[in-house]
């Protein structure tokens, strides 16, 4: 059994070389059989067990790593049976002890490190890059039911949408940004819900992040046209205080509580010559996800040309004693996501969206609003499901400089 004082790295490796084992062997085992398996319907045909499960076992017997492996892994009860079928009807006594020894070897190193199952593949999703995502999205959705019951509030999507385009002022961008909520429920109308957004400088991640104050140009407006809510429930903050340089409010009052009542809300931001060309080595778009919601959806839309798409990347932060310092992408802060970015390039209309059905008539009011009709973007998308309350959404994507 390992004990305290191991790292990671070390956890990772015992991992790896358990599950590489187990794998192997039942690969070994299974091809060892007549006649030999290496597919499910064989495997349904030479041991009668369910497809289901044939198919994991397969998945499993195959997998190229141990995040792969936990991805598709029955109970520890189903592989053991399974093991035990097989060794009854090969002739290679050898390599079902293998497999037995490969088993007992998993399942021991499993529970020591996990105490269950459901500890150790948290474990494993956790050490490895991507997580495994079939474990993510069990406690993310499992998250987000006890966060909306313990905030009162969830949205069916929260969306932001970042549009960058060349400033009529030699060497710079200007931006205009989308936040949204679409479905938005508040199940505690007397609880004040508040949205807000804050002026950042670009390329400052590293410390706590530099913000400035906005400009009045800069102020977020309620896009009427697009929003069911009530203008009259929308109340503009000037400041939240000192210590909330370059933040911007906006409280919502009397927000529908009940959920055929749900309502849709998108507020524009614009920050003219917010970027220098010359010093963006990258472009970022990273929204705070304040709200319980079943889906983050965002995009970045970056002249054609001017990015370098095989560089585009997501990552999630979380920082559990301070959910704003996240917002500094510090590494020990990153946790695991699989979701990856969607790349649509030279485009001049932005692709539509099950969850927010006004999208392209969204981006089309956009740039009429900044009289870029006619330009052609690059167009980078993320969409992650229940996302982690107060973590941040990062999407990045290089600049050809």
């Amino acid at each position: 059994a390992m004990r305290g004082g191991r790292d990671r790295s070390e956890v990772f490796a015992a991992v790896t070389s358990a599950t590489a084992n187990l794998a192997r062997s039942m690969r070994r085992l299974l091809a060892s059989l007549t006649p030999p398996v290496g597919t499910a319907g064989e495997l349904v045909s030479v041991l009668g067990i369910d497809q289901p499960l044939a198919c994991v076992i397969i998945r499993v017997a195959n997998a190229g790593s141990a995040a792969e492996a936990v991805e598709y892994l029955p109970t520890l009860n189903q592989v053991r049976r399974v093991i035990d079928a097989a060794a009854a009807r090969t002739s290679a006594k050898s390599l079902a002890d293998e497999a037995r020894n490969a088993f007992v070897e998993f399942e021991t190193l499993a529970l020591d490190l996990g105490g269950d199952q459901r500890g150790f593949e948290s474990l494993v999703s956790e050490l490895s890059e991507q997580g495994v995502r079939r474990v993510e999205m069990q406690h993310r959705r499992q998250t987000y039911r006890g966060n909306a019951h313990l905030w009162g509030v969830n949205a069916r999507a929260m969306m932001m949408l970042c549009v960058l385009n060349q400033s009529t002022v030699g060497g710079k961008f200007d931006m205009a940004a989308v936040l949204g909520l679409v479905g938005a429920v508040v199940r505690r109308p007397s609880r004040p819900i508040a949205l807000s957004s804050r002026t950042r400088v670009p390329g400052q991640d590293r410390g706590a992040p530099v913000v400035r104050p906005p400009e009045p140009s800069e102020r977020l407006q309620l896009l009427t046209e697009f929003s069911t809510i009530d203008p009259s429930a929308v109340v503009d903050l000037e400041g939240l205080g000192s210590g909330h340089a370059g933040v911007q409010g906006i409280e919502l009052q009397h927000f529908a509580f009940r959920p055929h009542e749900a309502e849709t809300l998108y507020l524009l931001r614009q920050a003219p010559q917010c970027l220098t060309i010359a010093d963006a080595p990258y472009f970022s778009i990273a929204p705070f996800v304040s709200w319980p919601t079943e889906l983050m959806h965002i995009d970045l839309a970056v002249p054609a040309g001017v990015s370098l798409p095989a560089s585009a990347r997501a990552a999630m932060f979380c920082n559990r004693d301070d959910p704003r310092g996240a917002q500094t992408f510090e590494q020990v802060d990153a946790v695991p996501l699989a979701e990856t970015v969607a790349v649509d390039l030279d485009a001049s209309e932005i692709r539509p969206a099950q969850e927010l059905p006004r999208l392209p008539e969204l981006f089309a009011s956009v740039l009429q609003s900044q009289g870029w009709q006619g330009t052609r973007f690059d167009f980078y998308r993320l969409r992650v499901p229940f996302p982690v309350l107060h973590s941040v959404l990062r999407m990045m994507v290089d600049s050809r400089g």
